[in-house]
């Protein structure tokens, strides 16, 4: 292994992005199933809210892409009939809903269901779910359609190793067989080749062989006979670590045959068509969609490796089966929640995201029309598209369990830990040296894998922004390339919003998500190359245009001015954190949902992030895969939130002040007390309160320390020793 790819070479698990933590509950207001478009509320609010969208760096809204030649494609802005560049609706819906969904505690819902494979020999960190289903259990088989019953059939077979050098021996040739990142198509085309070209004919398909140390050695008087079957060439057969075995099946038990479930079949298809929208040109590359779906389909049985589990059949094209999952996608959003999987309606309600912006449920009956409309946003005055260098656009794979799975950490929160539930498998840990292990999507129980939660990029500062350069490997294929052309940064769109019936609670976490809670330096995230820092924007209102009218008196308009949109955010302020403290949490801005997604918004909050927020990198010239060397170093990406330090600059309405929670994290720290319901009783806080020189700081302090002493039935009980003091000193302040 190079030494890039060893434990030391990465100390953080970079990615451009990260994850708000998903809640385990979900917030659904209860007002939900009076929504209607005839019927107004009593305190209902219609009106429109105009606005201009300010691109803070290069943005793309892309169209449809350009194809070229030999080189990359070209992605250019979405231009309306009259060639005015433009910003649809749908895509301004989206980007608002998104965030409305984190805020307001809704359900992460719209989330492809997936089933993911996992086929991983990185390292020990991963031995206990993926080679632990392996060892002693790889079967060989030889898969078809059976047209008469309608069912796809396994049919087992033997199987043994061939070695290049026998096979190059054989033919009589002195240059490697098969060449690093060979294809499987390429391989048997060119194996058919050699056999032709060094008077080998008809032996591609039915190659004679003998036994020798558990290998298979070509020979033309061999007593057995079997077909090559060739896998994917990752690395140069003559290099000392590189490939130099594939196999020879034989042997084949046609009694012995399997009628695969559909669900066997469901799950190879899941795991071999490769990820959605991935190009083309790269599935070319893979050995299902890329030579054996076409051949299998065309009537010809195909070779396979499996194994047998509880599940059922888990199939693949590799000695080393990716295997299929026993959870999704949805599954590990279920482990966190079933709330989040629970479809909208009468039945189980409606989020914050559903009222404002709509809803469809399993039923027509609970489909719900959305009362916000958000029309297409046009580009103002001359606007000249930029260039940018050639780039891939590779989408995070949800497979890379480090990331998109809640794992066990050590006290940095970047590194695996073992975790309660590994205590328990610790004989065996120990007795097989694995260290703590990763949890995957193949992992049955101890404990089920738990999506991290909501993809969000991380906006950053201009000096970082800019596509990720190819490397070497990556230039050669300009079939996979693209090439954004992107608006400046100081582009503006001007665009509406309209509003029908809304609660002012309602009202308010639409201006909320607008304007980030008043705070001017958070940014929103629009259109393409995100990765890159692309599409960073932020609303500017335009408060002359903007106007509303009340059910209570519906003739008289009135104008969107910041007191009056101070007053609907506070009142959203207050829903959230009533219902953040039915469910036990002490606050809504500081929760970790809340902070991932106020920092993830906050450019200056990546100049803290430890680690870069770029695609990690593979680099097969420079001997790099940073994906594998982040497994082996057990490296897991970490909570942006918390690395960052973030400190949310929103004081939101009944929420703990910054200064204060500082005060009180700092009695903590002095005092050793490791909740805040002992803090409250110390001695120490109500010297700390009464030493403050702003008075009206000192009076807040104390009537939110009384609020949470009442919380825990102590403001009028009886009270000695030290908490009497300190609620003597609370009760002074008061009293002034």
């Amino acid at each position: 292994m190079s030494k890039q790819q060893g434990n030391n070479r990465l100390k953080h698990l970079d990615a451009a992005y990260n994850f708000v933590p998903l809640s385990d509950w979900v917030h659904i207001p209860d007002w939900g199933n009076q929504v209607s478009h005839d019927i107004p509320f009593q305190d209902g609010l219609s009106g429109e809210i105009h606005y201009e969208l300010v691109a803070d760096s290069p943005l793309l809204v892309g169209g449809e892409q350009e194809k070229s030649g030999n080189g990359p494609g070209k992605v250019r802005p979405v231009r309306d009939a009259d060639g005015n560049y433009i910003i649809p609706g749908s895509s301004l819906k989206g980007m608002l809903r998104a965030v409305t969904e984190i805020a307001a505690f809704g359900r992460m819902r719209f989330v492809d269901d997936r089933m993911l494979g996992l086929r991983d020999i990185s390292g020990n960190a991963v031995k206990g779910a993926y080679m632990g289903r392996l060892k002693g259990k790889i079967k060989s088989g030889w898969l078809q359609w059976d047209e008469a019953s309608g069912r796809h059939q396994l049919i087992p077979c033997d199987f043994l190793p061939l070695h290049h050098r026998d096979l190059e021996n054989w033919l009589g040739i002195s240059t490697p067989i098969f060449a690093a990142r060979e294809t499987v198509a390429d391989k048997f085309s060119n194996w058919e080749q050699y056999c032709h070209d060094n008077g080998k004919p008809g032996y591609e398909w039915e190659l004679p062989f003998r036994r020798k140390e558990g290998l298979a050695v070509p020979d033309d008087n061999g007593p057995e006979s079997g077909m090559p079957v060739f896998t994917m060439q990752i690395s140069d057969s003559r290099d000392e670590k590189g490939k130099k075995r594939d196999f020879i099946f034989f042997n084949e038990r046609a009694e012995d045959v399997v009628n695969l479930s559909p669900r066997d079949w469901q799950d190879f298809l899941r795991v071999h068509e490769g990820e959605p929208g991935l190009p083309d040109a790269s599935k070319k590359d893979m050995a299902w969609p890329g030579y054996w779906r076409e051949q299998y389909f065309a009537g010809q049985a195909m070779p396979v490796f499996y194994v047998e589990s509880e599940r059922g059949y888990r199939i693949g094209l590799a000695y080393m089966p990716k295997l299929a999952g026993d959870y999704g996608v949805q599954d590990a959003i279920g482990h966190v929640s079933g709330d989040h999987l629970s479809q909208p309606g009468v039945e189980n309600g409606y989020d914050f995201a559903d009222l404002l912006f709509g809803a469809v449920g399993e039923d027509p009956d609970d489909a719900l029309k959305g009362r916000v409309s958000v029309e297409t946003a046009r580009a103002q005055g001359n606007v000249a598209e930029e260039a940018q260098s050639p780039t891939i656009l590779n989408g995070p794979k949800p497979s890379y369990f480090p990331s998109y799975l809640q794992q066990p950490t050590d006290d940095s929160g970047e590194r695996l830990s073992k975790g309660p539930w590994v205590e328990k498998l610790e004989r065996i840990l120990q007795e097989k040296n694995l260290g703590p292990q990763y949890i995957t999507y193949l992992d049955s129980k101890n404990p089920p894998a738990r999506v991290r939660g909501f993809k969000r990029y991380p906006a950053r500062n201009e000096k970082t922004v800019g596509v990720q350069p190819l490397t070497a490997e990556q230039k050669k294929n300009t079939r996979v390339q693209v090439q954004l052309h992107t608006l400046p940064a100081g582009t503006r769109f001007q665009g509406r919003l309209v509003f029908h019936n809304l609660k002012p609670e309602e009202l308010g976490a639409l201006v909320w998500i607008l304007e980030w809670g008043g705070d001017a330096k958070l940014r929103h995230s629009q259109g393409m190359g995100k990765p890159f820092g692309f599409g960073q924007v932020h609303f500017e209102l335009n408060e002359k245009a903007s106007q509303f009218r009340a059910n209570q008196n519906p003739i008289q308009l009135h104008r969107l001015g910041p007191e009056q949109r101070a007053a609907w955010r506070r009142q959203f302020e207050r829903t959230m954190l009533t219902a953040c403290k039915e469910q036990g949490e002490d606050d809504w801005i500081s929760t970790s949902r809340m902070k991932n997604l106020l920092a993830m918004a906050d450019p200056e909050a990546s100049e803290k992030w430890p680690g870069q927020l770029r695609h990690m990198c593979l680099d097969p010239d420079r001997r790099r895969n940073d994906f594998v060397a982040a497994k082996q170093a057990r490296l897991v990406l970490a909570d942006y939130a918390r690395k960052t330090e973030y400190v949310p600059r929103i004081e939101a309405e009944g929420s703990t002040p910054a200064w204060l929670k500082r005060m009180l994290a700092e009695v903590q720290e002095k005092t050793g007390e490791t909740n805040q319901k002992a803090v409250i009783r110390r001695r120490e806080l109500a010297q700390a309160v009464d030493a403050l020189e702003d008075p009206d700081r000192k009076r807040q302090a104390a009537e939110f320390i009384r609020e949470l002493m009442r919380e825990s039935f102590i403001w009028d009980g009886k009270l000695k020793g030290a908490a009497g003091e300190a609620r003597e000193v609370y009760k002074r302040i008061l009293d002034e």
